[in-house]
């Protein structure tokens, strides 16, 4: 199990039942805004989405 905490724009952590890793909606997958890194994935261009039914 991960100790990490979601990132912001994860619904979940990333060891919660039923998740998966989808492109972040804010940057597009590239990881950065504007030149700068995305505050939503904070750069790595996923996010921890919840799937199916949870």
């Amino acid at each position: 199990m991960s100790d990490q905490p979601p990132r912001p724009g994860d619904e979940t952590s990333a060891d919660a039942p039923q998740t998966a890793p989808n492109t972040c909606p804010a940057c597009g997958g590239t990881g950065a805004v504007q030149g700068k890194p995305c505050p939503t994935c904070e750069g790595t261009g996923e996010v921890t989405v919840t799937v199916g039914d949870a």
